[in-house]
């Protein structure tokens, strides 16, 4: 039986394909620029430098120019963004609540001059003399908070405070605005309980309370030591002297205890961190308005607005530090025990909010990109907000609700997986010591390592120095080719299908110097450019089941070749010539067919769809394949004659192009219209060779073509899934990189490379079989003496 929950899956993954077929419909200019580039903030492997880094990693497919231009020109349509997380399922407390926060956090731009709608922020600093003022553009952020042990609060609404603003008046429209959509969407109805709205002592609690009392809402806030309430006004008694009855009762000064009367509620609670919490209440105490400040322009006699002030007193705080009293203030009258309890725990957990600035600017990086105009900025916090939003859905609220005994007992599970794949490999090393090293560097390199070089590999693995990681990549005694080999075993055991597709491709692995195997100024895709780089070429292998790397090799320009000496500084044989890299692909091919691995089809893009001699030999070996290819390579028509394949395909007719889905992509389901015509004059018996076009839905002038050959009975729709199944190598680069450590070595020699780019597609494999095993069901404990 699974651990998993199975409907609890598919149930996160309808969220959470649903919010992003969403925000997407909300991006109403420059939509693919913000969509990849809210998927770059998901995927960066460690915390956002700038948002130049999103530019080169392989989830956003443009240059950094067009970045900018998405931030400066983009449009999000943020009502019905807003619209869209207000129907998100919200965390709620015990009793069905809805807890909400709100607090202001400044993005400081002391350095931007020139840049507009700039005011003073208020600083905090470590002592209560240290606070400053400093030039920035504030935000105002409410999200639902969570009970439990978990710091995640659910952002769904954030606006910028201008320099003429009202701070009391923004929030309490946007504090209308989110609990009116919170209504629309359903979140609330007739009978439950208020929504409790949590805001610090920066704000004016009770003319939020006054503004917001048409709804269903219950505000909390705390107030500062000194402030001076009034306590409710006496019952009224004749009086035979006349004169109006009095409206407020006696003061009720904070900081002088003497004023106080008997509490009307007391409570004692334990707690972990704070000690004993003890807790008094008084009930129907409101301020004594005047016409000044925010009241200035109130017509009519000023309300009185009563309330439940509650003083909370803990023994300490974390690390054995003094703990002053805090005095809140509620909107509601006649709390009980239960309610002041409620409440001051909510104020607690305020400071959520707090953990998620830090993670916002810390690890997303909010605060990073130098934006000069206000509306620039204001895109890329909504982009951090989706993304955050995104990040929560997986993590916290709709993934299987597992015990803590249980997240063990899978950990437990995924560890023992490992074990068994590297008793599988242990064969391979002469001695126990690599064969140990082996396991904690692949168990490293999976780990959440901002670097995972031989220096962190060391220190995780409890070693001081990376001398032994550098030995086992470098000198020590393994069979990396049998390793190599044990790995696309292991992925074939888990992952193989008749079905099954083997796809070709290469990536790049940017260096700075000259000296490491293979290196020089070359195109990299990585990069999008010319650069100083290393190019590894790999096979994956990709069914139903799941996808991972099976082979590579690093691809060795003739520079290197004809020069002998340099190879043999970086370790290169002798006997490594040089080879193009579809002759690197075809040795990797060869290698897979002769072990037996199961597969129906043969993809690459068009870096290998050029090379005649890759398609002969893949049609003597009776191997289909679907191969990219330029629009400009001659082809041979059925008719004998040659034609450039632009040519072949400008002359169907409309009727020839078919709208065909190739599967689910970020935006959606990846729709192309698709046509085909047959080519050459050499059939043979039961095969065929075609000529695919795929023609992009939004622009009819960018078209790709594809090179085929296969079974007579092969549709349009087979060749089509089989074109659109390249991009899971894609996907397995961007695993290995993000998840593995693929372009994380810090080597230089041909062994040393080879060595960690097997071990890190082990780790590769390792993740995606125990992710299949996970979902069949099959993930085993480890067998014990």
């Amino acid at each position: 039986m699974s651990l998993l929950n199975d409907a609890a899956c598919v149930e996160s993954f309808r969220v959470l394909s649903r919010f992003r077929n969403d925000v997407y419909a909300c991006l109403t200019r420059r939509a693919d620029a913000l969509f990849e580039l809210t998927d770059a903030l998901l995927c960066e492997p460690g915390p956002v430098r700038s948002p130049v880094d999103l530019s080169l990693s392989a989830e956003y497919r443009r240059g950094h120019g067009a970045l900018y231009g998405g931030l400066s020109h983009g449009r999000i349509d943020v009502e019905q963004l807003r619209e869209v997380l207000a129907r998100l399922p919200l965390p709620r407390w015990p009793d069905g609540r809805i807890v909400l926060a709100v607090d202001v956090s400044p993005w400081l731009r002391s350095d931007a001059a020139c840049s507009a709608e700039r005011l003073f922020c208020h600083v905090y600093g470590r002592a209560k003399s240290t606070s400053q003022f400093i030039p920035g553009r504030p935000y105002s952020f409410v999200a639902a908070l969570e009970m439990g042990r978990t710091s995640w609060t659910a952002p769904l609404d954030v606006v910028r405070l201008g320099p003429a603003d009202d701070a009391t008046a923004v929030t309490a429209a946007q504090l209308r605005g989110v609990i009116e959509r919170l209504i629309a969407a359903g979140q609330w109805r007739s009978g439950d309980p208020d929504v409790l709205i949590v805001t610090d002592a920066g704000y004016d609690i009770t003319r939020l309370a006054h503004v917001l009392r048409d709804l269903p809402v219950e505000l909390l806030g705390r107030i500062r030591s000194d402030r001076v309430l009034r306590l409710p006004a006496p019952p009224r008694r004749y009086d035979p002297t006349g004169g109006r009855p009095p409206k407020h009762g006696g003061e009720f000064a904070l900081a002088d205890p003497a004023t106080w009367p008997e509490p009307a509620v007391t409570t004692m609670t334990e707690t972990t961190h704070y000690g004993k919490a003890e807790t008094s209440a008084w009930d129907r105490l409101h301020p004594r308005l005047t016409h000044r400040a925010a009241w200035l322009d109130h017509e009519g006699e000023l309300p009185i607005i009563e309330g439940t002030l509650i003083r909370l007193k803990v023994e300490h705080l974390p690390g054995d530090r003094d703990a002053p009293p805090v005095w809140l203030w509620s909107s509601q009258t006649g709390a009980t025990g239960t309610d002041v309890d409620r409440c001051w725990q909510a104020f607690l957990r305020r400071f959520d909010l707090e953990h998620t600035y830090r993670f916002w600017k810390q690890t997303l990086g909010w605060t990073r990109p130098k934006l000069r105009a206000a509306q620039a900025a204001d895109r890329w916090t909504w982009l951090l907000l989706i993304a955050h939003t995104q990040l929560r859905l997986v993590l916290q609220r709709h993934l299987p609700d597992l015990s803590g005994i249980m997240v063990g007992m899978v950990m437990d599970l995924v560890a023992a997986e490992l074990d068994r794949l590297c008793e599988r490999i242990g064969g391979r090393f002469t001695r126990s010591e690599p064969r140990a090293r082996a396991r904690e560097y692949v168990s490293g390199l999976v780990a959440g390592l901002e670097r995972k070089n031989g220096w962190t590999l060391a220190g995780r693995a409890g070693e001081v120095a990376p001398d032994g990681m550098q030995r086992l990549l470098r000198r020590a005694d393994w069979d990396i080719d049998g390793v190599r080999d044990d790995v696309r075993d292991y992925v074939v055991e888990h992952l193989g299908d008749r079905q099954g597709v083997l796809i070709g491709d290469e990536t790049g692995f940017l260096k700075k110097g000259v000296r490491s195997a293979g290196v020089q100024r070359q195109y990299s895709g990585t990069a999008g450019r010319i650069e100083n780089s290393q190019i590894g070429v790999f096979l994956a292998y990709a069914s139903a089941h799941g996808h991972a790397l099976i082979d590579r090799e690093l691809y060795v320009p003739e520079s290197w070749t004809s020069d002998r000496e340099r190879c043999r500084a970086a370790g290169i044989p002798d006997e490594i010539g040089f080879a193009t890299k579809p002759r690197l692909l075809m040795a990797m091919l060869g290698r897979a067919m002769d072990a037996g691995v199961p597969f129906s089809w043969v993809t690459a893009d068009e870096a290998y769809g050029q090379a005649p001699y890759l398609r002969s030999w893949l049609e003597d070996r009776d191997a289909w394949y679907v191969l990219a290819t330029r629009c400009n390579d001659p082809m041979e028509s059925t008719g004998g004659g040659q034609a450039r394949g632009d040519e072949l395909i400008a002359a169907l007719p409309g009727r020839s192009w078919q709208r065909l889905s190739v599967g689910a992509g970020a935006h959606g389901p990846r729709e192309y219209d698709w046509a085909r015509i047959a080519i050459g004059t050499r059939w043979r018996k039961g095969r065929g060779h075609w000529l695919v076009a795929r023609r992009s839905i939004s622009d009819p002038m960018e078209i790709a073509y594809y090179l085929c050959f296969g079974p007579r009975r092969a549709t349009l729709l087979d060749l089509a899934w089989i074109a659109g199944s390249r991009w899971r190598v894609e996907e397995c680069f961007q695993q290995a990189k993000n998840e593995a450590g693929l372009d994380h070595y810090q080597v230089r020699t041909w062994r040393a490379w080879y060595a960690h780019i097997t071990l890190s597609m082990l780790a590769l494999a390792w993740l995606a079989t125990t992710k299949a095993l996970a979902v069949k069901g099959e993930l085993v404990p480890a067998t014990r003496a």
